[in-house]
């Protein structure tokens, strides 16, 4: 398992939310800020658009 990266304020709600806990380090892309997590122990991608899919 990858050392969890420290929580971005930016992510905060949707980590709050789900019970999620950061996994990785964040990726910015054009269109939506990702982010490796887990929940319930199992590995998953958060991912909050910037722009319509």
């Amino acid at each position: 398992m990858k050392t969890p990266a420290p929580a971005d304020s930016f992510f905060d709600p949707w980590l709050a939310r789900w019970r999620l806990t950061p996994d990785g380090t964040p990726i910015v892309t054009h269109a939506a800020h990702l982010l490796p997590v887990r929940w319930q122990g199992r590995a998953a991608m958060l991912k909050v658009a910037t722009e319509k899919d």
